[in-house]
């Protein structure tokens, strides 16, 4: 004899937790685009030979550009343009704990191995002196390579010697 179906749950029975969809509840729902791929190869060729400039063209608005461009979210909508000197960039990236603390407020984390073309990139510069929020850089993750926005150009640094947290653009 077949099972009857479920009636579902009572009014007065909760619908399950879902553990993940509440850790990441205030962080914007991002779906890329379906032209992303030919869009992220555009998008890196036109950003390549693009000058430096503080709040205009630095790692993290060349980042948030991506991101804006695949999916129509600005994470950088309440600092973008609000800085153009390191010391400032410095300042927005202290309140928000670097750029990881920035990224982990809108993208869920994913480890490296698991990032995929597109998702977003932190690497330290082991040149550069101070904490670890300030000497850390974002970029985007290209195959076995991530690009950064630098002062002198872009920099391409294999995947290797990234650090091991990413974090995922959107559903692809």
């Amino acid at each position: 004899m077949p099972e009857e179906p479920s009636p579902g749950p009572r009014k007065s029975q909760k619908p399950p937790l879902d553990l993940m969809s509440k850790a990441n509840s205030k962080k914007p729902q991002l779906a890329r685009s379906q032209n992303w791929p030919v869009w992220l190869a555009a998008y890196l060729e036109s950003r390549r030979n693009q000058d430096f400039k503080w709040g205009y063209h630095d790692c993290c608005i060349f980042a948030a550009d991506w991101v804006r461009k695949s999916t129509g979210y600005d994470p950088a909508k309440d600092f973008r343009r609000k800085y153009r000197s390191e010391a400032g960039a410095l300042k927005i990236l202290k309140k928000k704990n670097g750029v990881r603390g920035l990224a982990d407020n809108v993208f869920p984390r994913v480890k490296l191995a698991f990032a995929k073309r597109g998702d977003l990139v932190a690497f330290r510069d082991p040149a550069l002196k101070g904490p670890a929020w300030a000497c850390t850089a974002l970029g985007i993750l290209d195959g076995r390579h991530a690009l950064f926005a630098g002062p002198e150009s872009m920099r391409v640094i294999p995947r290797k010697l990234l650090m091991k947290t990413a974090w995922k653009v959107g559903e692809a």
